[in-house]
This record gives C-alpha cells, structure tokens and sequence, in this order.
C-alpha cells in the first residue's frame, strides 16, 4: 500500500472521529511493519482535523520497531502513572469491563433506541441476558436469523423514525447483505441502526475452527476498502457494497459514550448503519 492509500484511509477514519491510536491498531492489524508509525498518523490526524493537507512526516515501514523502543516504553509508562494519579480517589470513572445495564441505559440515552433485535452471540450474551430480561418483549425480539433482524430494524425506523440495535455474530454478516444493500445503505432508502457485532475469530485470540476465516476478515467484510488488498480480496470486493464504518467497542463507559456518539453523528448525518465490533471480555457478568 502507498502513501496515498494510507493517507486517505486516515482521512476516511478521522473524519469518523476514530481516534488516531484506533486508526494506528486498524492498519498494524492488516498491513503489519508497512504502517506508518503512531506519530505520523497522530499529525496526518490533526491535519485532517484542522482542515489542512499536507504534514511533514512521511510513511516508515519500520513503525513495528519504533512503536516498541525503551523511549516510547518510559513514555507509556509516564502516562499510565499520571493516569493512575488521576483516578486514584476516583476509581468509579474507570472501569476495566462494561456494565451492561449501564451500556443499555447509554444505548438509550445517546442514541435514543428503544428497539433491539437480533441472534444471540456468545460474546455479547451478557448485554444479550439484560435486554431480555429487562425490555418488554413489544421491544425485543429474538430473529431466526441475522437479515430477518435488519429487516425489522429497517421497519422499525420508517414507523418510528429511531434508529434500532441489531445484535449478532460476526459469523452472520452473510446473512445481511441482500437487507443492507437492498434497503438499509444510505444510497437507497437510508435506515440508520447500530450494528453490535461479537468479534469471534479476532486475530491472536484462540477460537473454534470454523471463526479462524471469519474472524480476521470482518472488518474488510464491513467495507473498509483499504484492508481489502490483504484479506481475501475476491470476498471482500464483493462484499465492499456494505459499506459499513465501524469500531471497536472500548471496555469503559467513558470511551464507549464516545463511540456510541460517533455513531449518533453518523447516524444523524449520513442515514445508514453504524457497527461496533465487541471483543472477548468486554461485558461485565449479568445474572
């Protein structure tokens, strides 16, 4: 991948409002010691930010090595002592997992859903538990499969004009094509949804066989057309017509209040789904 190529993809992602350590992780994932280094994304960011073109820094290929220097160790270190500082009398404000009631009442809250809909996920079956328990089933319905679930949330949003929560596994994303480009993606009829997706198969991350595909190409299968040119190109250029952005779900209440404004703002401003990849042990237990 060239310069140009990664200087568009971080263009595409801090418009987003994807922070430029996520935007860093995102091309380390795909594109390994080709990725620019932190710094240099970090400045290419804020030029996007801030209006601007052009910044100094060219792209390194040794941004592996230099990410892992005693210098940027010490520097590391620093922040999470003042970090640590910080919090010390306040240790409410951080939290380690997610509460999912809490997450529930942010869903609401920010993003103003009152409709959830989707197939049950083993990573994401501690959100999943409250829902059921907690929102009235007129609220909640539990979908033979995962383009059923669009199709309700697509119908959900006409009558209401509030967007939905679609829950499901990374493993279903097949089964939304034909719903998504046929009725959901901003170019047709633009039906905004949150999409909370189990990342199952997430690369370094020990899963059963049949995630060990899936998992590493799911956020290529959400249109990021940067990370086709090392994923399964055929697959992926197929499944580009999604377009869907998308992030990671941070394991705090402060972050995550972020990503689900983010995806508010996307929502609001562009008419089409928003999705948030959750990683193995991000909910608190319910019971």
């Amino acid at each position: 991948m060239n310069k140009e190529n990664f200087r568009f993809y971080i263009k595409v992602r801090t418009a987003l409002n994807i922070q430029a350590k996520d935007i860093h992780e995102e091309l380390c994932f795909v594109c390994g010691d080709e990725t620019p280094s932190l710094k240099t994304i970090e400045e290419w960011s804020t030029c996007f930010r801030e209006n601007r073109e052009e910044a100094e820094d060219e792209v390194r290929s040794d941004s592996l090595v230099i990410e892992t220097t005693s210098e940027n160790i010490e520097q590391q270190l620093k922040e999470q002592q003042k970090r640590n500082e910080e919090i010390r009398d306040m240790p409410q404000l951080i939290r380690d997992f997610l509460d999912p009631a809490e997450f529930y009442q942010q869903i609401k809250t920010i993003c103003g859903i009152n409709f959830f809909c989707g197939v049950p996920d083993s990573l994401l079956k501690d959100f999943c538990a409250y829902v059921t328990k907690n929102v009235p089933s007129s609220h909640h319905i539990i979908t033979a499969n995962e383009g059923s679930a669009i199709g309700l949330a697509c119908g959900s949003y006409m009558a209401t004009g509030q967007p939905s929560l679609v829950y499901l596994q990374n493993s279903g994303l097949g089964n939304i094509i034909n719903p998504i480009i046929s009725l959901a993606t901003p170019s047709i009829y633009g039906l905004p949804m949150l999409l909370l997706i189990g990342w199952r198969g997430e690369p370094g991350k020990p899963d059963e066989p049949q995630h060990r595909v899936q998992g590493p190409a799911t956020p290529s299968l959400l249109g990021e057309k940067i990370l086709f040119i090392k994923t399964l190109n055929t697959i992926c250029i197929f499944l580009a017509a999604l377009g869907i952005p998308f992030q990671s779900l941070p394991n705090n209440h402060d972050d995550a209040g972020q990503a689900l404004e983010t995806a508010k703002h996307y929502m609001k401003t562009v008419k089409g789904p928003y999705a948030l990849l959750v990683k193995r042990e991000t909910f608190l237990p319910y019971t």
